[in-house]
């Protein structure tokens, strides 16, 4: 409650960087022409590259489906979003990695003490965020089915 519809909770947890959950501070100008983010030391950044990113999320969040409704398996759909769509995510933080230090070996970059940096394993097959959306979709649909839900 504090957090929601108190306006000192709603200021303490925006100002701590979190998106606000009433109508007024969404509204609010200050809010929307924000474009900086405190980080933990309390320095103000600029985040997304300087833009009034919250105009952004207020909008989306005058956009949302009010018709929208939670998988009857939904805590299921969320732990399997890890395994599913989380492969994509993981592939692609092992391929940049990789990438990274491929550059700064053939840059003739050396350890501290003088020896060859370590090549991280290849990643192995690109798996694309549409791949694992798509993982992610069949897997949902496998499991509704077998729990004894008409999936559609």
């Amino acid at each position: 409650n504090f957090v929601c519809h108190d306006m000192h909770g709603i200021r303490t947890r925006v100002n701590g960087g979190a998106f606000p959950a009433d109508v007024v501070t969404l509204r609010d100008k200050s809010f929307l022409d924000r474009a900086t983010i405190r980080d933990s030391r309390g320095i103000d950044i600029p985040y997304f590259g300087g833009q009034k990113f919250n105009r952004v999320f207020a909008d989306a969040a005058n956009r949302v489906d009010t018709g929208y409704r939670y998988l009857p398996f939904e805590v299921y759909s969320r732990s399997d979003f890890r395994a599913t769509m989380g492969q994509a995510y993981d592939w692609s933080v092992k391929s940049l990695a990789r990438l990274n230090v491929q550059a700064m070996i053939d840059a003739g970059v050396t350890q501290d003490d003088g020896s060859k940096l370590w090549l991280p394993d290849d990643p192995g097959k690109r798996i694309s965020l549409k791949d694992g959306l798509l993982l992610w979709e069949k897997d949902l649909q496998e499991y509704g089915y077998n729990q004894g839900f008409v999936v559609r």
